[in-house]
């Protein structure tokens, strides 16, 4: 115990003088986060749009009152030619383009069907489709404002059946990008911090020479194994405190599950984690090569086969059979269940069952690996 509390002391001394070191591992991570949050927001708002508009009456300036009012669009341009809108689009000076026929007033006041033309820049179909919704959202409306007003003129209004429908979001009614990202991108740059920084502490003493007289040495192979690991796990949950501090303070996502599920689930992760971190350092000879096996060989399967970006069920069925080894896959249900639902393990046991038993099985094949290394 003596023996692996001097390895213990030994590493906490090393890392404070590396400074690198010690800024990737506390630093780092409290940054990335506040930065990823506040990039990785996909909620459109401010959309550009442009009218056609020849009739200029007051019917229409009113539809465009009606979008600049909305909060999801800035009015950008405005003219008569229905030629311009190649342009605007083309230029990037318009997303949308409203095009209103030259006889548009005319006929909503004799009651009779006037079409309005969108045009809309496909180039990025997710903004495309959220701003043809709006769009239609918008015109809807003036168009029920308009049979209601039809409807009140009468003398005799006549019976009309309708389903209407009560809509009630739950976990994000506000419909934030960030409330569904933070909890994603805190398992992620726990996961970069924790790895790179094991990998390239290892590999230091690699370039150095001193992990070879830690050999020669009586010290056992397990004793070296936690020394190295049983630190950053300490330094992990000092980044866990500063996050969670980061995210109540700035961001303010909520978190209505339990505290303490939640940091035990971390810790499972952990040992995910710390195992990759261990591998990395069996293949790589120098930190330069630890940092992009990181970044090539781990990071792009956790990002983009785990449901941290896009879902696992719009994907492929094979990716889909590959993300089922994915850890980060069953870490992201979780954190996002506890920090948007509320739910407890009572509902997630059997991910957290299935993340346990990766990480055993990594951290394991890790330390075996590494012991041959080390014998």
């Amino acid at each position: 115990m003596q023996t692996l509390l001097a390895m213990i002391r030994k590493e906490f001394l090393q890392l404070k003088e590396d400074k690198r070191l010690l800024a990737i591992s506390l630093v780092a991570p409290v940054i990335m986060v506040t930065l990823f949050s506040y990039a990785a927001n996909i909620d459109v708002n401010n959309i550009k749009v442009a009218f056609v508009d020849p009739d200029n009456s007051s019917i229409t300036r009113e539809i465009r009152d009606k979008f600049s009012q909305s909060g999801y669009f800035t009015v950008t341009e405005v003219g008569k030619d229905a030629r311009e809108a190649d342009y605007w689009l083309d230029a990037g000076k318009a997303r949308v383009v409203v095009v209103f026929p030259a006889e548009f007033s005319a006929k909503i006041q004799q009651r009779i069907s006037a079409p309005v033309q969108l045009l809309i820049d496909g180039a990025d179909g997710n903004t495309a489709s959220i701003a043809t919704a709006y769009s239609m959202g918008i015109l809807n409306t003036y168009n029920q404002q308009i049979i209601t007003e039809i409807m009140n003129g009468m003398p005799v209004k006549p019976k009309i059946a309708s389903v209407s429908a009560e809509t009630r979001i739950w976990y994000n009614p506000d419909l934030k990008t960030m409330n569904f990202m933070v909890p994603g991108i805190l398992c992620l740059v726990l996961l970069i911090s924790t790895m790179i920084t094991t990998s390239m502490s290892i590999v230091k003493e690699k370039e150095l020479g001193t992990l070879e007289q830690l050999i020669v040495t009586p010290i056992k192979p397990w004793q070296i194994i936690g020394g190295k690991l049983l630190p950053f796990s300490i330094t992990a949950t000092i980044v866990v405190i500063l996050l969670l501090g980061v995210n109540s303070v700035l961001m303010e996502v909520p978190l209505r599950g339990n505290v303490f599920a939640l940091i035990f689930l971390i810790y499972i992760y952990l040992i995910t984690t710390l195992g990759l971190g261990l591998f990395i350092s069996t293949v790589s000879n120098t930190q330069q090569q630890a940092a992009l096996t990181a970044i090539f060989m781990i990071m792009p399967p956790m990002i983009f086969f785990s449901g941290f970006i896009f879902p696992v069920e719009n994907m492929p069925v094979i990716i889909q059979w590959i993300s089922v080894i994915i850890p980060l896959k069953y870490m992201l249900v979780m954190v996002r269940g506890i920090f948007l639902k509320g739910i407890g393990l009572e509902l997630m046991w059997q991910e957290a069952l299935i993340l346990f038993g990766f990480s055993v099985l990594i951290l394991w094949g890790a330390i075996m690996r590494f012991s041959k290394k080390l014998e």
